[in-house]
C-alpha cells in the first residue's frame, strides 16, 4: 500500500487495525481494539503537544514524523500518564513494555507499506528498550481485576447462569478448567460452622485430581454460593444438564471443552478492559493472554499480596508445596 500524503494517525490505527482482523495467523477482532487504541490515542496526544519547525513555523509533530527520541520520552513517568489514576505512582516495567510493543508494531506496520523508512521505536538503543523478557507469570493489573465481576454475565438465561457461576469459581477460588471441567454436583457439601458463637451452615466445595495435594475442600464465598445455588436450580430444569454428571456441562449435557473456557474468560476479561478503556485510563491491560490460568495467577498474587500465609495459599490451590508459587512471587507487592 504506497501512498504518496502522509496518513493521519487516526486513520493509520484504522488500517492497522483492518490488517490485524484479516490476519489468519493471529487475527485482532474489533472489540480487542480498544485497549491498543488508548495507547495509540495518548501517544497522538503526546505528539501533538511536541513542536516541530516547518518552513520556520512551529506545528505539531505528525505521527509519520516521530523519532527514536520521542518514543523514549512517552514512555518515561510524566503528569497525564497515570498508573490506575494515581498520578505520584511510576508507571511499571510491564506497562512500559505493552506501550512499547504496540508502537513498535505499528511503526512495523507502517514501515511495511512504505509510510516511513525506519520504525523509531526499534531506534531506540537496546539500553533504552523496555526488557522484552517474558514474564514466567501472567496477572492483570488491579484495576482490571476488580472491574472484572461487574462484567459477569447476569445469569438471566441458562447459559450465562451457568458461565457466573464457572467465573465466581475460577474468581474466587483460583480453580484449573481441568478441577471446573470434572467437578461433579454432589461435590457441593454443607457443613455446620461456629461463627461468632453461632453456627451457621456453610456450604463447601470438594475438588478432587490425581494427586493428593489437589483433593481438598474450599469454603464457597457468599456470593459464589449463590452463583452455584442459581445454575443448580436452572440445571434442574433443563434435561440434559440435569442429566450430566459434571456439574458444569454444555448444554448438549457434555462437560466444558477448555477452549469454552477459554472463549469465557477472555471475553469477559476483554469487556472489562474495554470499559477501563472508555474511561479513560491509560492503565488498561494489553491483552496477551487472557484465559483461566491468568485469573489463577491474579487470585493467587492477591491472596499473597493479602498476607495470606503461603502454606494457606499452596493448600487452596491444590499445589504439593511452595515451589509452585516461584513464578508470581516476584510479581506479589509489585502490581501497579
Amino acid at each position: 500500500m504506497q501512498i504518496t500524503e502522509k496518513i493521519d494517525g487516526v486513520e493509520g490505527f484504522r488500517l492497522w487495525a483492518q490488517a490485524r482482523a484479516e490476519s489468519p495467523r493471529d487475527p485482532l477482532k474489533p472489540q480487542s481494539n480498544a485497549p491498543y487504541q488508548a495507547v495509540w490515542n495518548a501517544w497522538l496526544r503526546f505528539l501533538a503537544q511536541r513542536s516541530v519547525l516547518v518552513d520556520g513555523l512551529p506545528q505539531s509533530l505528525h505521527w509519520l514524523d516521530a523519532r527514536p527520541v520521542d518514543v523514549l520520552d512517552f514512555l518515561k513517568p510524566r503528569a497525564g500518564l497515570r498508573a490506575n489514576h494515581q498520578p505520584e505512582r511510576q508507571l511499571s516495567e510491564v506497562t512500559r513494555r505493552r506501550y512499547w510493543r504496540m508502537l513498535e508494531r505499528l511503526y512495523g506496520f507502517a514501515v511495511v507499506n512504505g509510510w516511513v523508512a525506519e520504525n523509531p521505536a526499534t531506534m531506540m538503543g537496546e539500553s533504552d528498550q523496555p526488557d522484552l523478557a517474558p514474564q514466567l507469570g501472567h496477572i492483570l493489573p488491579p484495576a482490571l481485576w476488580k472491574e472484572l465481576p461487574r462484567h459477569f454475565p447476569e445469569g438471566n438465561t441458562l447459559v450465562e447462569c451457568r458461565d457466573r457461576a464457572v467465573l465466581h469459581l475460577l474468581y474466587t477460588l483460583a480453580l484449573t478448567p481441568e478441577e471446573i471441567r470434572t467437578l461433579k454436583p454432589s461435590d457441593i457439601t454443607v457443613h455446620d460452622v461456629l461463627l461468632v458463637k453461632e453456627v451457621h451452615a456453610k456450604q463447601f466445595l470438594q475438588v478432587d485430581g490425581p494427586r493428593q495435594a489437589q483433593k481438598r475442600k474450599l469454603p464457597l464465598p457468599d456470593e459464589c454460593s449463590g452463583a452455584l445455588q442459581a445454575w443448580l436450580s436452572a440445571r434442574g430444569q433443563h434435561k440434559p444438564s440435569s442429566a450430566s454428571p459434571a456439574l458444569l456441562c454444555a448444554m448438549t449435557g457434555e462437560a466444558l471443552s477448555t477452549s469454552a473456557l477459554f472463549h469465557l474468560v477472555s471475553k469477559v476479561v476483554l469487556a472489562a478492559n474495554d470499559a477501563l478503556a472508555k474511561k479513560g485510563d491509560l492503565q488498561t491491560w494489553m491483552p496477551e493472554r487472557v484465559g483461566p490460568q491468568v485469573l489463577r495467577n491474579t487470585a493467587i498474587v492477591h491472596w499473597l499480596n493479602d498476607g495470606v500465609p503461603e502454606k494457606e495459599v499452596v493448600r487452596r490451590v491444590g499445589l504439593k508445596n511452595s515451589k509452585g508459587l516461584h513464578h508470581l512471587r516476584h510479581l506479589a507487592s509489585r502490581q501497579e
